[in-house]
């Protein structure tokens, strides 16, 4: 079944269940993530990621790509916030720029110098954000985690980069 759940609540994506494109994709999870954290409908999710991010249908995006989309900051309707997710703060006190540094430091940095999903949740219980790990992409919403059920106990997944996204 193509649906996601919060751990607290079943909640599947809006509008997903009569969805002719979620239907038809996979390696979805940028365009699942970002309708829970946007708060908008799998379909303009769908149109949203692959206009502003370049996704292709089928396949994932890169990190590079967020990351280059990201350091505009605000486009489509969408403000992101970087937040910091290395374990001492590290991205933020090393540069005005923390997005082209945190690009850099995951590139080169073992996972475990990043939070997990769990410690994210108790640092920033309210809120949208957009959380990256390794490979994948998945929402928390107002402490509550949002992604495919398949990944219902991985709260211990370390979170490389995440954004608090916003309405613009």
């Amino acid at each position: 079944m193509n649906t996601w759940i919060s751990y607290s609540v079943q909640t599947p994506v809006d509008g997903i269940a009569n969805s002719v494109i979620a239907k038809s994709e996979g390696n979805d999870c940028s365009v699942r993530a970002m309708a829970v954290a946007g708060n908008t409908t799998y379909d303009s999710a769908h149109s949203w990621v692959a206009k502003n991010w370049n996704r292709l249908p089928k396949k994932g995006i890169k990190l590079s790509c967020l990351f280059d989309y990201a350091h505009t900051h605000i486009a489509g309707g969408f403000k992101f916030n970087f937040i910091d997710t290395s374990k001492d703060n590290v991205i933020a006190k090393s540069t005005k720029d923390p997005v082209r540094t945190a690009s850099k430091i995951i590139a080169r940095k073992s996972r475990r110098e990043f939070i997990t999903i769990s410690e994210f949740i108790k640092r920033y219980p309210r809120g949208r954000y957009l959380v990256i790990v390794s490979g994948h992409a998945l929402a928390v919403v107002d402490g509550v985690m949002y992604d495919h059920p398949c990944f219902a106990k991985s709260f211990l997944r370390r979170v490389t980069t995440a954004f608090k996204v916003e309405k613009d």
